[in-house]
C-alpha cells in the first residue's frame, strides 16, 4: 500500500554568506499586525516550524521565513521567522535573501532600473530592502535599512571560567548580548567554538531572568543570541561578530555575520566602545569568514533611549537558491513533526 501524507508545506530552499533559508509563501494570515500575526503562527501554525526545523528533516542551523500579506498599506510583504527555538520578530541574513529571491525570481518589477526597493513589515517594525542590480540586470548586492538599534541596559554576568563580566544587552530587531573577546584577552578562532557555546547557553539562561523589553513594544522582549566582538583589523574596522542564538537550553550557530546581531554590534561599536562614526563602514566577519559591511545612517530616539538606524550590505547577490522542496508527514510516521535538534552545530 503507498504511503499516504498530510501536512505538506512547500519552500524555496538557500543560503545568504552560509547561513541556510527556507522561504514559505503564506498570502495571507490573520492579524491587524505582524506581532499578531506571529501570534497566530506560534498557535496555529507552529507544525510548519517543526517539520521545516526539527530533525530528521533538517537541523541546529535551520533558519527560516514566512512571507504574508503585510498590515501597512505601503509594505509590500509581511515576514515572520522561525528556527528550532521558536517563531522570532527579525532576522537581517533571511530578509536580505528575500530582497534578492524576489528579484531572482521575477516577483518584483525591475526592467530600466539600477535598483528596487522592497517594504516589508517585520514584527519587530518596518525595515527596507534595497536590491542593487548590475547592467544585465543581475543581482550585485543588497542592503538592509533596519530598524533602530539601541542600548538597553548593561548587565554584570557572573560566568563560572570568567567571573564577573560585563554583558551589554542591545536591541538590533532581536535582543542580543554582546561579549568583548578582546577585554576577556581571547581572540577568535574556529577552535573556541565549544568554550562559546557553553558560555553562551550560560549568559542566555542568567538574562533571560531579566525583564528586558522593548521601550515601545512590551511583546518584543527576550534575549535571543550573545554575539561575540573580536578585532582583527582595527584600522581596517574588520572584525569578528559571531552569533550563537537560541535558548539557555540550546543555542545554535549562526554561519552567516547576522543582520540583526551586525546592526546590534554596530549600535556597541558606536555607543559603547566609542570608535565607530557616523556613515562609517565596519565589515562584520562570521566564523567561516562571509561578510556583511554595516553602517550607522542617523541617530534617533526610541522612547527616551538614544538609537542608529542601521544598513547592513552583503557582498554579493545574498540568494544563492540549493532546492525546490515539498516537506511532507507520513500519516504512520511515529516522529511525525519531528524532534528537536540534538546537536548543537
Amino acid at each position: 500500500m503507498p504511503a499516504v501524507f498530510k501536512d505538506s508545506v512547500e519552500c524555496i530552499e538557500g543560503h545568504n554568506a552560509g547561513m541556510p533559508v527556507k522561504v514559505v509563501f503564506l498570502p495571507y494570515i490573520p492579524g491587524e499586525t505582524m506581532l499578531q500575526k506571529k501570534n497566530y503562527c506560534e498557535s496555529n501554525l507552529d507544525y510548519i516550524r517543526k517539520m521545516l526545523t526539527y530533525e530528521p528533516r533538517s537541523g541546529s542551523n535551520s533558519y527560516d521565513v514566512v512571507v504574508t500579506n503585510p498590515p501597512s498599506k505601503d509594505a509590500q510583504f509581511g515576514t515572520i521567522y522561525f528556527d528550532p527555538s521558536g517563531w522570532h520578530d527579525m532576522c537581517g541574513h533571511a530578509t536580505l535573501f528575500l530582497g534578492s529571491l524576489l528579484v531572482q525570481r521575477n516577483l518584483i518589477e525591475t526592467e530600466g532600473k539600477k535598483s528596487v526597493q522592497v517594504h516589508i513589515d517585520a514584527p519587530a517594525g518596518r525595515v527596507d530592502v534595497n536590491v542593487h542590480l548590475k547592467e544585465n540586470g543581475d543581482v550585485d548586492h543588497v542592503s538592509l535599512v533596519n530598524v533602530p538599534s539601541f542600548v538597553f541596559s548593561q548587565f554584570k554576568v557572573n560566568v563560572k571560567k570568567h567571573g564577573e563580566i560585563n554583558v551589554p544587552v542591545i536591541f538590533g530587531g532581536d535582543f542580543y548580548a554582546i561579549v568583548d573577546l578582546d577585554a576577556l584577552g581571547m581572540k577568535y578562532s574556529r577552535e573556541i567554538l565549544p568554550e562559546l557555546m557553553d558560555l553562551s547557553s550560560e549568559i542566555l539562561e542568567k538574562l533571560n531572568r531579566e525583564k528586558i523589553e522593548h521601550p515601545l513594544e512590551k511583546d518584543l522582549k527576550g534575549v535571543y543570541g550573545v554575539r561575540y566582538h573580536s578585532v582583527v583589523n582595527e584600522e581596517q574596522q574588520r572584525m569578528y561578530g559571531v552569533l550563537f542564538f537560541g535558548t539557555g537550553e540550546r543555542v545554535s550557530l549562526d554561519r552567516s555575520p547576522s543582520g540583526t546581531s551586525s546592526s546590534a554590534h554596530l549600535a556597541y561599536l558606536y555607543y559603547i566602545k566609542k570608535n565607530v562614526r557616523m556613515n562609517e563602514r565596519v565589515e562584520f566577519l562570521s566564523t567561516i569568514d562571509t561578510r556583511f559591511i554595516a553602517e550607522a545612517k542617523e541617530e534617533v530616539s526610541v522612547g527616551n533611549l538614544k538609537g542608529i538606524v542601521p544598513e547592513i550590505s552583503t557582498t554579493d547577490k545574498a540568494c544563492f537558491i540549493t532546492g525546490f522542496s515539498t516537506y511532507v508527514v507520513d500519516t504512520q510516521d511515529p516522529l511525525e513533526h519531528g524532534f528537536k535538534p540534538i546537536e548543537p552545530f
